[in-house]
């Protein structure tokens, strides 16, 4: 009789954890975290990607007035068709990439001397890459730190 009576209490309190549980979860909605759109956490377009380009590729790289055009107008075809394929709306694929930079590596070829290339590669290498997670760090940074403040270390006591 006593071990019907621990058996139908540890019933009772199994069930009624469960159901406990359950209409938490059901009260409970998702929620998506908002996350701040600011211009800074985009990546830069086209336009701000052939500028940073021409300001800080081309100029470490020893080529002709008529082979720096050629270089720019090859790139500007490269931004641009990636531009395209973002504005459209439909996923940017692997093969689809692969092949874009396979016509803008065939095009390079055409006009620069393998010397060039691997100076240019050089460069490209050499750029600093800001991932959106970095810029959104420093955002906040900015945003918290009172203005003309120094950082102060915690006081040990």
């Amino acid at each position: 009789m006593r071990k019907l009576m621990l058996q139908a209490i540890c019933l009772s309190l199994i069930v009624f954890v469960l159901a406990n549980n359950a209409s938490a979860q059901a009260g409970r909605e998702r929620t998506k975290i908002p996350v701040p759109v600011q211009e800074g956490f985009a990546p830069p377009g086209k336009e701000q990607q052939l500028k940073n380009f021409q300001e800080k590729v081309l100029p470490r790289i020893q080529l002709s007035q008529s082979q720096k055009v050629k270089v720019a107008k090859i790139y500007d075809d490269f931004f641009t068709t990636i531009e395209v394929q973002k504005k459209s709306g439909n996923r940017i694929t692997k093969d689809l990439m692969d092949k874009t930079i396979a016509a803008k590596d065939a095009q390079l070829k055409a006009t620069l001397t393998a010397e060039q290339i691997k100076d240019l590669v050089r460069a490209e290498r050499s750029l600093p890459v800001v991932k959106p997670h970095e810029q959104m760090q420093e955002y906040f940074k900015k945003q918290s730190a009172p203005k003309n403040a120094q950082m102060r270390k915690p006081e040990r006591g």
